[in-house]
């Protein structure tokens, strides 16, 4: 078993992986962050390690744009596996409303919306580049839906007021 001093390396080995500027080294990191958010005793060091930082590293991860370097598909895998761990992070254990909280406060409704938003890869583009796009989607949109299960992020997402004219007043005269 390895002892706290350990644990701590491990996850400030982590934070520095997912911030660094090689795409091999932080493809590495959210891989192995999805190997260990499984376990309760994971996500809450995932959550709590260097207040936050951690979490906040991997967020940046997910909304990262792999059309900026040279081997597009091991870069576009890491937004892929950073929603993907967010996702899990969001909806399960103890910590998922925390998680959350600071998902909400780091605009990632905005975040998964444009993802969601993003064109369709062109015909050009490989098929594992394309699956990996519908991936970012899939996985966006389900951020979306935990997100939104709090008041929080559905207030986020569709504001708290009404549009001037939801329904055309000729259309209102037309019925009557």
């Amino acid at each position: 078993m390895a002892s706290g001093n350990d644990d701590s390396q491990l996850y400030q080995d982590l934070q520095g992986f997912l911030m660094s500027d090689r795409v091999d080294v932080r493809k590495a990191a959210t891989e192995a962050i999805l190997q260990i958010q499984h376990q309760e005793v994971h996500r809450h060091k995932l959550f709590e390690f260097d207040n936050g930082l951690l979490l906040q590293a991997l967020i940046r991860n997910a909304s990262y744009d792999e059309e900026s370097t040279s081997s597009p598909l091991e870069a576009a895998s890491i937004p892929a596996n950073a929603l993907q761990a967010l996702v899990y992070l969001s909806s399960h254990g103890t910590t998922a409303n925390q998680c959350i909280d600071v998902l909400l406060d780091s605009n990632m409704i905005a975040r998964a919306l444009e993802i969601v938003l993003s064109p369709v890869p062109s015909a050009k583009v490989t098929a594992p580049l394309q699956e990996l796009w519908r991936s970012k989607v899939n996985y966006a949109m389900a951020l979306i839906a935990n997100l939104t299960r709090m008041e929080q992020g559905a207030v986020d997402m569709v504001g708290r007021t009404l549009p001037e004219e939801a329904v055309s007043s000729a259309d209102l005269s037309a019925d009557a």
